[in-house]
């Protein structure tokens, strides 16, 4: 409850007083923190700083985006300081003679003067513990005041109360500051003996506003507590149950130009504790530690507030201080905040000579003190300071091509963007259609930055600067209401897909080749070399409503997905990696942009979004973005990434070749260990029955390999390979002498696909395998023969250790100055139930008068999934068309993207059907720039023709006919080189199309025009209104067309006009 006094009523221009108390909202599902702190930076620039009626309506605005965890507010955060691990070194404490005490306080409850444990503060690190950590840091209350000249005001807390289900001690400090001034004006902690309760009493000189804090006396004070507000004896304010925490650390010794900021605490060992990513920081430099002053001069401090998203910084400290305070605290109301604070301490200390080994020295020049980096076990350069920069001990940063200081561990952020965030200066605001922000280039350390990225990367995720971190943001495609496919479903990948690929792209690395137990067991000495620390980080954007269906789909599509759904400060952070999900098989693309995978083979039934394929085919994709490729046909590199280990189950669970492989149980009892139970209960399964308690559940079961197939839960064994398989020359195959790895996974790839294909056999780890499935193991025990294993040629086949190739080349991949393609879709739609729906992901809106037909009348091509729907338009005189508004996607396809992309050519494709010819001409596409229209013959044939505005006119007399009745496929394309060119394909009577044919062709310039509004099915006047249906429509910037004519291209000149 507030109380205010009439007096506040009567006096509203003289006071002012506003308390910014933001509540909790939801948790992000998606763990989104940076563009959570982004919104919430948008709420507050959006209000003055003493503008109370603004803070107040954003209040709830911020609720509903916060990523907070409410539980956290009645759990004791100080109770897990004991069991953090740290240093027993302490740090002076200006309150006087040391008393044993725990988190601050003796075991009678009486504060200790001197002398406390650094994990009371967290802080380690060596002798100036420059790395403090705190789980739980609550909110510094803050508020304004208007004070007046030579009044006298008293601030004074009661009432200090434990939260609800504590058990700490709350105890307050208030401070009053003057933030024009950048002085502390008056402190106060304990203002009576034997009470916790704070008071304070000022003057001012000359009228101002002051800003008063109330925070607790360690990290561990937190609680609510009464505040009450005086001026000359008069209360104005009186406020009940506030609550007040904040971190406080005393006693830094800080010079001038040292670097303090606040990042996300890894959670690495607390997340059992505070799992929440909120990272709302607030952070207070004070010259001095008392806490006892009222003179109206008792220090200077400084402060910052959403340096990189919402992470605090200061850049720099503008004083020298030996005992400087800081603190710390938690923006929002009811937040509790897991904190890491740096202290990097700068040139005040000196200026080291590098190569250096002094702890201030900061060598790589990543932003981290020698000192920090100690703490952190990465490098200042590679002799150290930690041991994992050796290229023979430890993590073996430097064995890695890649290995730069600054990125100890080889994943494209440093080592200060994983601990706190990065910046990146670029050329300009990004936008539609391209949200191109430019050349960019790294500002992490820089207090200025124009057209400024921001990512918080420390807050998103738990990324870690000794473990190799792969971030993946995923776009998807989705049909939410059945509307274009028949059946709703959307492309998300699911949780379980999730989890799946964390075991390939997290967990598998750090395992024995050939069991589940981890390396670092000791298990497995011999894999001792070949272990890789990675984690992997999955975000995600909301799903476009709208597709286009796969059988149509183009390897560029992702490109607009790429554009447009690719936030810009992660897309330009040279961190991030990019996927899309949709309505097409995998597919990467060159520079690592982009790659798509579909969710499902059985694209539409959501349930199936948990499939092991969906997980197979991301992790293979997901291999080019990280610079390995093993595409091909190579049996003995067991890996995602080779097309020989993609089939549905093709990849052996690990373990041993089991001796009765193949051996028939026939009752219960014969599935103990010793005939089939290992295989069951291990690495292998009972066919055509699960293995309950270690037996086949009923009947005669063979004995079978557990090759990850569902619908067994959990049974996915997808990894890369890590090499250490003999080479295969498949001019000299030789079918004995092979790996019961090698023996597994073939059997699971291709062995058990095979009719002739007879069983391995395999003694004392070593394997007969039946290449050429001819039922015989060995097939030639002494002789070789020719095998060619799909590649189309007879090569040596060699495997490889991927997980290498990706810390020596992956980071090679990401572009800081991300690629933006120029070519992407502008409109696309197959058409649904309900008419066109923009399947881009730009979310354009067409208008107009039409019908929907179908799901009869599909166009050829069309399969099962697909309901083939169409816009159908009723002749001349119905009035009938649609419209594609203008806008900056389609402006590009005439004209280009101003100041970034020059004009590309276009690309209109569409499928079309006549009923009749009942006019001179009828139009299929018109707009300013492209113009598509058939001229009638008689009222049943007619003769196409297309112009880009100011262009000569293709096709025309002499060309192919247009009958009614029958479906058609037109592209009508311009290329900038090679200029236009219109192709038509027509239903061939057996569910599929004729071959292309190149109407006409011109090589005569074309010019750039904005096509504006695009009217489809008639002409701009509604007058030439086709008597017939279109299908799926294409519009391109760029003349994309191989998805329809084949990858092959077309040549105009010397340029395939259908690749770019």
């Amino acid at each position: 409850m507030t109380t205010v006094t009439q007096f506040w009523r009567v006096r509203p221009l003289k006071w002012l007083l506003i308390s910014l108390s933001i509540l909790p909202g939801t948790a992000s599902a998606n763990n989104d923190s940076d563009l959570i702190a982004q919104q919430t930076i948008d709420l507050k620039a959006t209000c003055g700083r003493y503008d109370e009626k603004c803070l107040a309506e954003i209040e709830n605005e911020i609720q509903a985006i916060s990523d907070l965890h409410p539980l956290m507010a009645n759990q004791d955060p100080v109770s897990q300081d004991s069991s953090l691990g740290l240093p027993s070194s302490s740090e002076a404490s200006p309150k006087g003679q040391l008393v044993e005490a725990v988190d601050g306080y003796s075991s009678s409850g009486v504060k200790a003067t001197t002398s406390y444990p650094t994990s009371l503060y967290g802080c380690y690190g060596g002798v100036y513990n420059p790395v403090c950590k705190n789980t739980g840091v609550y909110k510094v209350y803050r508020t304004f005041i208007a004070a007046y000249a030579n009044k006298t005001y008293v601030i004074q807390t009661s009432d200090l109360k434990q939260m609800s289900g504590q058990s700490n001690t709350p105890d307050t400090v208030i401070r009053v500051i003057d933030e024009n001034a950048g002085t502390l004006i008056a402190v106060n902690d304990d203002w009576a003996n034997g009470s916790f309760a704070s008071k304070v009493s000022f003057t001012v000189t000359e009228d101002k506003f002051v800003t008063i804090l109330v925070h607790g006396y360690m990290g561990n004070n937190h609680g609510t507590c009464d505040i009450t507000l005086k001026e000359d004896g008069q209360v104005l304010l009186s406020l009940n149950d506030q609550t007040f925490g904040g971190w406080q650390v005393l006693s830094k010794n800080v010079r001038q130009g040292d670097q303090i900021f606040v990042g996300k605490n890894t959670n690495q060992t607390d997340i059992p504790y505070n799992p929440s990513t909120y990272s709302d920081s607030t952070l207070y430099l004070f010259n001095n530690s008392s806490l006892n002053c009222s003179s109206g001069s008792c220090g200077l401090y400084t402060n910052n507030d959403d340096d990189i998203g919402t992470l605090s910084r200061i850049y720099s400290a503008p004083w020298t201080a030996t005992a400087a305070s800081i603190l710390v605290g938690a923006y929002a109301n009811d937040a509790v905040l897991n904190a890491r604070l740096f202290h990097v301490r700068k040139s005040g200390w000196g200026t080291p000579s590098c190569p250096s080994s002094a702890l201030y020295s900061d060598c790589d020049g990543d932003g981290l003190s020698r000192e920090i980096e100690s703490v952190l076990g990465t490098c200042d350069d590679s002799s150290g300071p930690s041991i994992n920069c050796s290229s023979t001990n430890g993590r073996k940063f430097a064995s890695y091509a890649s290995f730069s200081p600054e990125d100890s561990d080889s994943d494209g952020a440093s080592d200060f963007a994983e601990i706190y965030g990065l910046k990146k200066q670029c050329q300009r605001t990004p936008a539609s259609p391209l949200w191109d922000a430019g050349i960019c280039t790294d500002a992490s350390l820089n207090p200025n930055c124009s057209y400024c990225q921001k990512l918080p990367l420390s807050t998103m995720d738990n990324p870690d600067p000794t473990v190799y971190d792969i971030f993946i943001h995923i776009a998807s495609t989705s049909d939410p209401l059945g509307l274009i496919s028949g059946s709703a479903h959307d492309h998300t990948l699911s949780a379980t897909s999730e989890l799946y690929l964390k075991y390939t792209l997290s967990q598998e690395p750090v395992e024995c080749r050939d069991s589940n137990s981890l390396v670092s067991s000791g298990t497995c000495p011999l894999d001792a070399g070949s272990v890789y620390p990675t984690s992997i980080h999955f975000f995600r954007s909301a799903p476009a409503s709208g597709e286009i269906l796969y059988q149509d789909y183009p390897l560029h599509g992702a490109a607009t997905l790429h554009n447009k759904f690719f936030p810009s400060s992660r897309r330009y952070s040279g961190v991030f990696r990019f996927l899309s999900s949709d309505h097409y098989y995998g597919v990467s693309f060159a520079g690592g942009y982009a790659a798509t995978f579909q969710t499902a083979f059985e694209l539409y039934l959501t349930e199936i979004s948990d499939h092991y394929y969906s997980s197979a085919i991301a992790a293979h994709e997901i291999g080019h973005l990280l610079n390995t490729s093993s595409d091909g046909y190579i049996p003995n590199r067991i890996s995602i990434g080779n097309y020989f280990y993609q089939s549905p189950a093709s990849m052996a669970r690990k373990g041993a070749f089991p001796s009765s492989f193949g051996m028939t149980c026939l009752s219960d009892d014969d599935c103990f260990p010793g005939v089939c139970g290992p295989i069951c209960m291990f690495a292998f399964e009972c066919e055509e029955g699960d293995c309950v308690a270690g037996r086949c559940t009923s009947g005669a079961k063979t004995c079978e390999v557990d090759c990850g197939a569902p619908p067994i839960t959990n049974h996915y064994w997808i990894r890369f390979s890590r090499g250490g398989e003999p080479e295969l020359d498949e001019t000299q195959i030789l079918e004995p002498g092979h790996s019961e790895r090698l023996a597994t996974n073939w059997w699971c790839a291709e062995g058990r696909y095979r009719s002739g294909a007879s069983l391995p056999l395999c003694q004392n780890g070593v394997c007969s395998i039946d290449f050429d499935n001819n039922s015989q193991t060995p097939s030639y025990p002494n002789q070789t023969y020719y095998h060619d294993f799909g590649n189309g040629l007879y090569s040596v086949l060699s495997d490889k250790d991927e997980w290498k190739q990706i810390f020596d080349k992956g980071k090679n991949v990401l572009k800081s100055s991300a690629v933006s393609p120029h070519v992407f879709l502008a409109y696309g739609t197959s058409f649904s139930s309900s008419g066109p729906i923009d399947g881009t992901g730009f979310g354009t809106i067409a208008s107009g008068v039409f019908s929907v037909a179908g799901p009869g009348n599909k166009a050829p091509g069309s399969v099962d999934i697909d309901p083939g729907y169409s816009v159908s338009f009723a002749g001349p005189g119905s009035g009938q068309f649609m419209q594609i508004p203008s806008s900056p996607q389609i402006y590009a396809t005439g004209m280009g993207v101003p100041g970034i992309a020059s004009y590309l050519g276009f690309s209109v494709m569409l499928t079309f059907r006549l009923d009749s010819i009942s006019s001179t001409t009828v139009s299929l596409i018109r707009s300013g720039h492209y113009n598509v229209v058939i001229d009638r013959e008689t009222t049943t044939s007619g003769i196409l023709s297309a112009w880009v505005n100011g262009g000569p006119v293709l096709g025309g007399v002499g060309t192919q006919n247009i009958i009614s009745n029958r479906w058609y496929r037109l592209i009508f394309l311009v290329h900038p080189y090679a200029s236009a060119g219109i192709l038509l394909a027509e239903e061939d009577g057996n569910g599929g199309w004729s071959d292309w044919v190149v109407l006409d062709a011109n090589s005569s310039p074309t010019g750039a025009n904005d096509p504006g509004i695009i009217t489809v099915g008639s002409d701009s006047n509604h007058q030439q209104t086709l008597d017939g249906e279109i299908g799926d429509l294409q519009i391109w910037s760029g003349p994309v067309c191989a998805h329809w004519f084949g990858y092959d291209g077309l040549l105009m000149g010397n340029y395939r006009i259908c690749e770019f």
